[in-house]
């Protein structure tokens, strides 16, 4: 599925999540996207739960997904907005817990709005302002 905005092409791919690069490599390829221009949204089992972490490049830490987008990009320097799913007790497998329902308290709309403001803002100020947040709230 894909949207146009007036800066920006969102993209929800309707493979599996595993192979979420082959959507993302069809519209990059399509639309002459450079992978740096790349903005993707993703739960992270590492972070804590409802927090946000901006980054760019770096590994997937196991999740399938960014691996096949890195895989098919050819590269991991793209630019990520991680929404932490940490769960408070150790879930009876991983896989279970990451294929459940999304949690209603998970901040949905901030992360799209970190997204947004890196279109228009440079990572550091993007990221000083939402990294920053999560430390104030551990």
């Amino acid at each position: 599925m894909l949207a146009k905005i007036p800066t920006a092409l969102i993209l929800k791919p309707l493979t599996y999540m595993n192979l979420s690069g082959q959507a993302v490599l069809a519209v990059v390829r399509k639309h002459k996207i450079a992978p740096e221009n790349v903005i993707v949204i993703y739960d992270d089992l590492y972070i804590d739960k409802g927090h946000i972490r901006v980054s760019f490049g770096g590994s997937g830490a196991g999740h399938n997904g960014i691996k096949s987008i890195t895989e098919l990009l050819g590269t991991d320097k793209y630019l990520r907005v991680r929404i932490g799913i940490k769960p408070n007790k150790e879930p009876h497998t991983h896989a279970s817990y990451v294929l459940s329902k999304i949690q209603d308290d998970l901040p949905i709309a901030s992360a799209a709005q970190a997204a947004i403001d890196l279109t228009t803002t440079p990572l550091d100020k993007v990221q000083g302002v939402y990294n920053a947040k999560n430390t104030a709230t551990v």
